[in-house]
């Protein structure tokens, strides 16, 4: 009877600390672009302050994973579903860091100033891009924020086939405090 290998704590903590971050952000952000000037300035403060926090977990994430894989697949799954898993993945993280820095050059056409003030200092946003991309940059920004939602609904499905159709196990390594279901 083998096991099939679970992601180590670390790597739970950091998939579970972004799902749900980044969770939470997604939600918030919806319509957010649609309120009024006023409610915007501390609103895209907060959304500023979320996703830079995001943005640091995302690189110490992608730091431990470069040095620390993910278990493999069991041979048993299907090559195509290997390499959906293997694309989905690498999709979420390009989809995460492009999204943040959408959102920081979209902030820098602004001439509100919608960075975090952290520190009590006053702080501008360098003015990056011109304001006349503001458009362009605010559709590229939804059409991330649709194509990152996409992809997350299509990884839960995929947790869930594994875990109610398949009953292979793959889903229990990366639940925080499950061992994975023993294969024999």
């Amino acid at each position: 009877m083998t096991a099939l290998q679970t992601y180590g704590r670390l790597h739970k903590f950091f998939h579970w600390w972004v799902a749900i971050h980044l969770g939470v952000i997604l939600f918030a952000a919806f319509g957010l672009a649609d309120l009024p000037l006023a409610d915007k300035k501390q609103e895209y403060s907060d959304h500023g302050l979320a996703t830079t926090l995001l943005l640091v977990v995302m690189v110490l994430r992608l730091l431990w994973r470069v040095r620390h894989p993910a278990p493999p697949l069991p041979e048993h799954m299907p090559r195509w579903e290997r390499q959906a898993g293997r694309i989905a993945h690498c999709g979420l993280y390009t989809l995460v860091f492009l999204q943040c820095g959408v959102g920081f050059l979209l902030a820098s056409t602004t001439e509100v100033d919608f960075i975090p003030n952290l520190i009590r200092v006053n702080y501008t946003a360098p003015d990056l891009v011109p304001g006349r991309f503001y458009g362009i940059l605010q559709t590229l920004h939804a059409t991330i924020y649709w194509m990152l939602i996409t992809l997350i609904a299509l990884h839960i499905g995929a947790a869930f086939k594994h875990a109610l159709q398949n009953r292979d196990g793959i889903m229990r390594r990366m639940l925080p405090f499950a061992e994975p279901k023993k294969k024999g």
